[in-house]
């Protein structure tokens, strides 16, 4: 409302409250009241808002969820800047940014504060502060030596180290080092795994760590894994597994199959399938589960092992 009457021949409309109001002059001709036709005046409530003000978790140079700038009317211009305590000051960022949204990526760890501010009618206004707090991520292995182990037997527990805890982790191998990481089966996503393998060769073993929505990997540990105890007499050049890798059901043909116990274990030793069989016709085995698996025929004396990749 305006505070007292204004009586001169001009008036300047000022309004304290957002509104929609209607101006007149009101004139006294000779006793007479007379008004003026109405002028209308719209009062907006001036100023800027970002829309999705929530904390903003981040590690060091990974790129946040961009912020959105609302304005009251189109600015004529904007900065977005930060600070690293809350209420300022503030500083621009190199280059400036000056859009209308800004996405958060700092390259040192610390707590931000980011605003922008947005030119509009000649004046500037401020919006609120959006915090970006910024961490840096390291995910190591505490033990990482090689390790040596027989097939079937367990071996030192390895400890995944994360600066930031993981919303999530899995343990992988592979049989060739810096790639072709797969799943252990059951899945393994503890902060220790403990080796185990159920046939010889060489594993190399890392861990996968979720954190703020970026999987980090950890070096690798190597583990060889020499022969069990027991003697296996291999007669593959009678035996064939095929497809391999198979998408979950495979063959196994031979021509001697009397008296004779298939096996399929799985990478940690656990024994999932295990059927008896006399026959000399071809067998057909299904395994639903993605991973590698040991195929192991014993017929008598002699023993058979090989692996099989379902995909």
């Amino acid at each position: 409302m305006i505070p007292s009457a204004i009586e001169g021949i001009s008036y300047t409309p000022f309004f304290t409250t957002e509104g929609v109001y209607y101006v007149v002059c009101e004139g006294n001709f000779k006793g007479k009241i007379i008004y003026s036709n109405e002028v209308v005046i719209k009062v907006a409530k001036m100023g800027v808002t970002i829309t999705n003000a929530a904390k903003q978790n981040l590690a060091v140079g990974q790129s946040g969820t961009p912020l959105v700038i609302s304005e009251s009317k189109p600015a004529s211009s904007r900065e977005w800047k930060y600070s690293t305590a809350t209420g300022g000051p503030y500083q621009s960022f190199t280059p400036s940014q000056t859009g209308s949204t800004y996405t958060p990526l700092f390259n040192e760890a610390g707590k931000y504060f980011v605003v922008c501010e947005s030119k509009i009618d000649d004046s500037t206004y401020t919006s609120n502060e959006v915090t970006i707090e910024v961490k840096l991520v390291t995910v190591t292995i505490q033990n990482p030596d090689k390790q040596t182990i027989k097939a079937n037997t367990n071996g030192s527990p390895i400890k995944v180290v994360e600066s930031v805890t993981a919303s999530s982790r899995e343990w992988k191998y592979s049989t060739t080092s810096g790639s072709g990481y797969q799943s252990f089966n059951p899945k393994q996503s503890g902060s220790t795994y403990t080796p185990r393998f159920a046939t010889a060769g060489t594993y190399y073993v890392i861990c996968e760590s979720t954190i703020y929505g970026k999987v980090y990997t950890t070096t690798e540990v190597q583990i060889e894994v020499t022969p069990g105890d027991a003697i296996e007499n291999n007669f593959m050049s009678e035996i064939f597994v095929y497809p391999n890798p198979s998408k979950g059901t495979f063959f196994i043909s031979t021509n001697n199959f009397l008296n004779a116990s298939v096996q399929i274990i799985d990478m940690q030793g656990r024994i999932i399938k295990n059927e008896n069989y006399n026959t000399s016709e071809t067998l057909q085995i299904t395994i639903p589960e993605k991973g590698m698996y040991i195929v192991k025929i014993i017929n008598g004396n002699n023993v058979s092992v090989s692996r099989i990749l379902i995909q």
